[in-house]
């Protein structure tokens, strides 16, 4: 999987996990115990050890909804401006399958609902 990089939202008291080789970012629940992790249920966000929400490659979970922007992604960081709970993302790409590397900065969802067969991917700002 190859976990290149992490960022931590304390308003929403998530971590984002860049993982280089599915081309994706996971948002998974700071607040979970290694206990809660096991389960499906409690902690803030009610879904215990599993992945809260995904973006940057819809393929990865057999999604054919959403472009894939996501392309051996790196250091993705928050941009807070100063309200910890808010802001976007920067998501730099190597791109080694167009040749050429990318930055997106990407507009954060206000919940973390991965909707079967929808589009469930970030808004490009920039």
């Amino acid at each position: 999987m190859h976990a290149n990089g992490f960022d931590y939202n304390d308003g929403k008291d998530v971590i984002y996990l860049r993982i280089n080789f599915v081309n994706e970012i996971w948002v998974i629940d700071h607040s979970t115990t290694s206990a809660e992790a096991v389960t499906n249920s409690g902690v803030n966000y009610g879904r215990g050890g599993n992945i809260l929400y995904r973006y940057g490659n819809p393929l990865a979970y057999d999604n054919i909804f959403g472009e894939v922007r996501g392309d051996r992604n790196h250091f993705s960081n928050l941009l807070q401006n100063g309200i910890p709970d808010e802001g976007n993302m920067l998501l730099y790409n190597n791109a080694n399958t167009l040749g050429v590397s990318i930055i997106y900065e990407l507009e954060m969802p206000q919940n973390f609902a991965l909707i079967p067969d929808a589009d469930n991917e970030l808004n490009v700002v920039w």
